[in-house]
């Protein structure tokens, strides 16, 4: 396999600056984050269950 730095293999798992992030905003709803960061709200979900539960 040839070696890439950007592969998924090389990944991090979490968001461990992600509890951070929502404190600084106030922890916002999900619909307002995703719409900052340019995601669905599904993905914000998915960040806030990987790092928060």
């Amino acid at each position: 396999m040839k070696f890439s730095p950007y592969s998924l293999g090389h990944a991090p798992v979490g968001l461990p600056i992600w509890p951070a992030i929502l404190e600084d905003m106030g922890y916002p709803q999900h619909a307002r984050a995703a719409k900052v960061f340019g995601v669905g709200v599904r993905t914000v979900r998915r960040w806030n269950h990987l790092v928060l539960e």
